[in-house]
């Protein structure tokens, strides 16, 4: 979830660019303070296609000085029914998920 509603035009291009997702689309997530991206990760399809784009997608927004968060929810749970606060996952320990799950 991107921290600021205002985001700069070239963000936005390098997020649809990234993710396929509509610019009018982002927009209306950033504006909602909904995530940009929802995937489940490090389950097969996660290492099929989606973590390249998890990885480029935080590696662009950190690139860009963009805020951004991280949440975790367990299976089955929904975003905007989840308390933020017990299940944010910084960008530092996102990336040394990253790192780990390539060395094993």
């Amino acid at each position: 979830m991107l921290a600021a509603a205002d985001v700069p035009a070239n963000v936005l291009a390098g997020l649809r660019k990234l993710t396929g997702t509509a610019l009018s689309e982002l927009k209306d997530r950033i504006a909602r303070r909904q995530p940009v991206l929802m995937l489940p990760l490090f389950d097969n399809q996660y290492y099929e296609s989606g973590g390249a784009m998890v990885r480029a997608v935080v590696e662009f927004l950190d690139s860009n000085g963009s805020a951004f968060a991280a949440y975790e929810l367990a299976e089955g749970e929904r975003f905007k029914t989840r308390d933020e606060n017990l299940s944010r996952i910084s960008s530092d320990n996102l990336k040394n998920i990253f790192r780990e799950a390539n060395v094993e």
